[in-house]
């Protein structure tokens, strides 16, 4: 019976590069699709993993709590936005690698969202 689910213990910036060299030596497949949901101050490098790792054209990459983010960093709404702060949105609008869109959602936590990213 094939395994469905691996598990891989680790901090993610850790083990990426690990995947990434299993990939390399043909002993892992790329990802057709990438779900984000960790800590902030990586957030950007997770997704420039999820990435390199992807299938390429038409792979998906998925961002949770993006629009909760942008709102506690001041990005959007009524808080100051922190200058010296580039929201994971606005890298990845810059991002060549990748057509994306934010998507709002309200529910019992209030405003939040996600990002969703189709690799070119």
């Amino acid at each position: 019976m094939p395994q469905e689910v691996e598990i891989i213990l680790g901090t993610g910036l850790d083990v990426l590069p690990r995947i990434a060299k299993e990939i390399e030596e043909g002993k892992r497949e790329r990802f057709d699709f990438v779900f984000i949901d960790a800590d902030w101050d990586n957030q950007w490098n997770y997704f420039d993993w999820g990435v390199k790792l992807s299938n390429g054209k038409g792979s998906v990459l998925y961002v949770d709590n993006t629009v909760r983010e942008l709102l506690e960093n001041g990005s959007v709404g009524p808080n100051e936005k922190d200058p010296n702060i580039d929201s994971l949105v606005e890298k990845v609008g810059k991002d060549e690698r990748v057509d994306a869109t934010v998507i709002q959602t309200v529910g019992s936590k209030s405003y939040d969202g996600f990002l969703l990213a189709v690799v070119k």
